[in-house]
């Protein structure tokens, strides 16, 4: 159990997302979650940022997916993504 204290017991924890920046809650859900499918790391990214990755691997148009409007440039939700030099 990595994400499990030296007692065995879960709390949720705070993580900076590696895309956006923003900081999200890894819940003691989603920690049993990733015991049981045995996975070693947390999560790098947000949520948001997850569901964009993903779409931009199928191929998915951004403005289909919600969005941070602070990273992406847009005023509401689901917005269209602006290139920001090189970043991705």
């Amino acid at each position: 159990m990595p994400f499990a204290d030296a007692s065995g017991n879960y709390a949720d924890k705070t993580i900076k997302c590696s895309r956006c920046h923003q900081e999200f809650t890894f819940t003691v859900g989603e920690q049993k979650f990733f015991d049981e499918k045995d996975l070693k790391f947390p999560p790098g990214k947000c949520k948001n940022c997850r569901a964009i990755a993903k779409a931009e691997r199928e191929g998915t148009k951004p403005d289909q997916v919600p969005a941070h409007k602070e990273f992406w440039g847009g005023d509401d939700e689901v917005g269209n993504r602006r290139e920001r030099g090189n970043r991705r």
